[in-house]
């Protein structure tokens, strides 16, 4: 019974294609119905790694139809059609509950929380990108950590909350240094100068804004010792 669910899961979901990931998993399917078929005893490792590879296939089929309909929805927020790309992004979140794979979840909470932040619902939008936050940490999703947590900052600082907002950048420029994200940095010094600059601390607006300068250095520093090889003419 297990072989035919793990085919029909495969057709259904449209990944059965002649892709890499797909074409290895339904091997590996076939081996194992191969041993239980002709009696031998077929390994419960191979059967549990077919499972994992089998749940990975299916968040990353959910990613990817996140990601096609966040396309659709950033169209038609800067088209201004803000009422319905708040309606698609609840929708999002309501499949990805129904299906149950809270890995990714934090990826439909940032797509909602932009979506209020633009309609500067930011009470909400804060909301969305604290839940974002929480479910990137747990599934240790560093752009996700990183991106919720510099707009969670941003709606409090827009909301005039700056001592909250001192709060979440200097965790943001420490999470930033753990992942090794110099743009990240970057982004968290530079709003961190910004809410110094308007209470009036001075130095310590200049310190960060060196620091977001210094990270931006680095970047191009890497883009520079990496250079773009040469193209070959055809």
């Amino acid at each position: 019974m297990i072989f035919l669910l793990l085919f029909i899961f495969l057709k259904s979901t449209s990944l059965f294609s002649a892709t890499t990931d797909t074409a290895m998993l339904a091997k590996k399917v076939r081996d194992y119905k191969m041993l239980a078929d002709s009696n031998q005893t077929a390994s419960e490792d191979m059967l549990m790694e077919i499972l994992r590879e089998l749940n990975s296939l299916e968040r990353n089929y959910n990613l990817f139809r996140i990601k096609k309909l966040e396309k659709i929805i950033h169209t038609e927020m800067n088209a201004g059609n803000i009422s319905f790309a708040d309606s698609m992004s609840m929708k999002i979140i309501n499949q990805v509950q129904k299906d149950r794979d809270s890995s990714i979840y934090s990826y439909a909470y940032i797509l909602r929380a932009r979506v209020h932040y633009m309609k500067v619902k930011l009470d909400s939008a804060g909301y969305y990108f604290k839940k974002a936050n929480k479910n990137a940490r747990k599934f240790q999703i560093p752009e996700n950590i990183l991106a919720s947590q510099l707009m969670y900052g941003i709606s409090n600082v827009r909301m005039g909350d700056y001592s909250k907002g001192i709060e979440i950048f200097k965790e943001g420029i420490e999470l930033s240094r753990e992942f090794n994200n110099e743009q990240a940095l970057a982004n968290m010094s530079q709003s961190l100068a910004v809410i110094y600059k308007r209470t009036g601390n001075i130095t310590s607006a200049l310190q960060m804004n060196k620091s977001a300068i210094d990270a931006l250095e680095r970047i191009g520093s890497q883009k520079n010792s990496n250079p773009v090889s040469e193209k070959k003419e055809v």
